[in-house]
């Protein structure tokens, strides 16, 4: 049987009860492989892109982020968790001549991307009820 993209609703359910049903999971790459497992059942399938999107979304899912010393490229303005566009955020200098961009923050998951940068290494996922 061919495999389909999964529903967002559908995945959403799923990572609810497989989180539920483990507690913790320490990985977006164990997650991925549980729900998967789960999804291909139906004749379904999700990438680790839509994942971590759909599981920003979920309000009983407390997600935690541990982040590594990296380079990033200030011009790339898409959020390395969600792939969401970020916003600059901007100040002006003391002399009022020129706006300095401070940081870039992503207005879904709320993570935010210094200069001199950070990027996502580790996910924690646990349930809260």
């Amino acid at each position: 049987m061919p495999t389909k993209k999964a529903p967002n609703k559908i995945i959403r359910g799923i990572v609810e009860e497989v989180v539920m049903e483990y507690g913790n999971i320490k990985s977006i790459f164990n997650l991925n492989n549980i729900v998967n497992k789960r999804l291909k059942r139906d004749g379904y399938k999700c990438s680790y892109s839509v994942l971590k999107r759909e599981v920003f979304k979920i309000k009983n899912i407390e997600t935690r982020v541990l982040y590594r010393k990296g380079k990033i490229s200030n011009t790339d303005k898409v959020c390395p968790v969600c792939n969401h566009q970020m916003i600059e955020i901007k100040n002006k200098t003391l002399d009022k001549s020129d706006n300095i961009i401070l940081f870039f923050r992503c207005q879904t998951c709320g993570f935010r991307k210094e200069r001199w940068s950070t990027v996502p290494r580790i996910y924690l996922f646990k349930y809260k009820p």
